[in-house]
């Protein structure tokens, strides 16, 4: 019996580390790089009234935590004035995060100039920020390289490691889902449904133009509302139902190119797209990295293969 429980284990074992989500991890990087670097982008007109000397902020509370220093850089008088190094560093390391020798140690600097930059920003982020730097902390670990783990110790250790912190970073998006849930449940306005109608009514949060446009009935408000709150409880149950994780991811989706159109919130809707990234199939993730592939080198017909399969 204790045998027959230790080739259990043993099967179970070769059937995690012989699991690829090397183009999972190839679309999830790219993505979020692609992400963090429109939203820079689009602040760069801005940089001195975002980041610079005057910057709206708060003076930092000293912590015992060593890390802080490090990521709170631009609020030190030697590092004040220079945030635009930090900025253009940021998309150094992005050109250079994509190149298969320099991934690791590319990532590190990603994560350290982004933790900076939106250290100093806070009063214009949003929830974005935080999927955004628990994502960027998980691909420092995450190798999109397949690797040969049964003939090398290295390629063991390296799958072991991506594997295990893929499915931590799936549980993570999962938790994030979940406690906004919870959140709302708390909150009366989501349980009366008049939390959309609300937060469409603030000027900074809504194209009022275009709400108004789509919401045209009380019923169009109290379906978005309730159907917001039930999708975020039913996330982090559902996405790992093989036959509804499709239309959940789709849901989900639509759902955030509403935040884009609707709210305004590009980073946030972009980012919690990308985050989808971890729940699609591998074989997916593939045809999609082959279209992404031929839109950049100008060969199409990836999309003539795409099509054909599906």
């Amino acid at each position: 019996m204790f045998e027959s429980i230790l080739d259990k284990v043993d099967l179970e074992r070769d059937k995690f580390l012989a699991k690829d989500n090397s183009d999972r991890i190839w679309l999830l990087r790219r993505g979020v790089y692609f992400t963090i670097f429109l939203y820079f982008f689009l602040l760069l007109p801005k940089a001195d009234f975002f980041f610079g000397q005057e910057a709206l902020t708060h003076e930092p509370k000293h912590s015992s935590d060593w890390l802080e220093p490090f990521v709170k850089l631009l609020f030190t008088e030697t590092f004040s004035s220079c945030y635009l190094y930090f900025i253009f560093g940021l998309f150094a390391s992005i050109f250079i995060g994509v190149w298969k020798p320099f991934i690791r140690v590319a990532s590190v600097f990603v994560y350290f100039f982004v933790f900076n930059l939106f250290n100093k920003a806070e009063y214009i982020t949003n929830g974005s920020v935080t999927i955004t730097c628990l994502l960027l902390f998980f691909l420092i670990f995450m190798s999109e390289k397949k690797k040969d783990y049964e003939n090398c110790k290295s390629g063991y250790v390296d799958v072991l490691l991506t594997n295990t912190v893929f499915i931590i970073a799936q549980i993570q998006v999962c938790t994030v889902y979940l406690v906004a849930a919870i959140y709302k449940f708390t909150g009366e306005e989501w349980l009366a449904g008049t939390a959309f109608y609300y937060v469409l009514n603030f000027e900074f949060l809504s194209h009022k133009l275009v709400a108004n446009q789509i919401f045209k009935s009380d019923f169009s408000l109290y379906f978005m509302n309730y159907f917001s709150l039930f999708y975020q409880v039913l996330f982090p149950f559902f996405v790992w139902i093989k036959s509804i994780k499709k239309w959940l991811l789709l849901a989900g989706l639509l759902i955030n190119i509403g935040i884009i159109v609707i709210n305004g919130l590009l980073d946030f809707g972009l980012i919690m797209i990308v985050s989808y990234s971890l729940f699609i199939d591998n074989e997916t993730a593939k045809k999609v990295r082959g279209l992404v592939k031929s839109v950049f080198s100008g060969d199409f017909r990836s999309f003539k293969n795409f099509n054909s399969r599906n």
